[in-house]
């Protein structure tokens, strides 16, 4: 039988990190890697092989949420003739959804040891915490390296990705900027607001910052209320405030 030709590295990378995203926001961090490896359909030691560790890639898959959570491709997919209210309606339901699953995701951020200075020792994925071999993993590797054929040594199945092979230390993913990501939506809310222009009082980036403020202060766990959790009662307010109709 013909072996299959593997996927180049970084798409590997990126069937991981899509396939770890889910299970993150389900499990957090306790998804085991044999759950990532199902989920993905691969063996449980190509994790290793393609990240060095299952905390790197957490860490990217985190990141990767964070930096492309699909909200301009939300808000893009807008019909054309949607009139003001069914746009601010669209809006806050996609905001109300990255908000829960950003918490989630931050919240992994604050909860794993990713801020702290990088270990300058290699971390060998077939060992545990106190330095004992793990026999699942090491069969695992072995899996892995014969999925992907005898071209590759054990050194470089466990090595780090974006590391020379030359140079230890895990791989961490630069930590995402909140400003960069409130920049990033914000223009993208403005942009879906735009066509309504001539109906604003105020200019499609100031009526995005009052409609980011509202959802994300609707949503939080103390200062949000139940009477605009959902994404109508939100546009209703942005679009007509609090005055009653006369």
């Amino acid at each position: 039988m013909t072996r299959a030709k593997p996927l180049p590295l970084e798409q590997r990378r990126r069937a991981l990190i899509e396939a770890t995203i889910p299970l993150l926001l389900e499990h957090g961090a306790d998804v085991s890697t044999r759950q990532i490896a199902e989920a993905a359909g691969v063996a449980e030691g190509t994790i290793f092989r393609a990240f060095g560790s299952k905390d790197d890639l957490l860490h990217a898959a985190v990141t990767d949420a964070l930096t492309h959570d699909g909200l301009g491709e939300a808000l893009a997919a807008l019909p054309a003739d949607a009139d003001l209210a069914t746009t601010v309606t669209a809006i806050a339901a996609a905001l109300t959804e990255r908000v829960t699953r950003m918490r989630t995701l931050v919240g992994l951020f604050h909860s794993r040891d990713w801020h702290a200075p990088h270990h300058t020792e290699a971390s060998d994925p077939t060992k545990d915490s106190h330095g004992q071999a793990r026999p699942d993993l090491t069969d695992a590797l072995a899996a892995a390296h014969s999925e992907h054929g005898a071209d590759h040594t054990e050194a470089d199945t466990i090595v780090a990705p974006h590391h020379d092979p030359d140079v230890s230390g895990p791989m961490r993913c630069p930590r995402p900027d909140p400003r960069l990501i409130h920049e990033r939506i914000s223009n993208q809310v403005a942009q879906a607001l735009a066509p309504h222009t001539a109906q604003l009082r105020a200019t499609p980036q100031e009526a995005a910052s009052v409609v980011i403020a509202l959802t994300f202060g609707a949503q939080h766990p103390i200062a949000g209320h139940p009477s605009f959790s959902s994404p109508e009662a939100l546009a209703d307010l942005a679009l007509h405030g609090l005055l009653k109709e006369a």
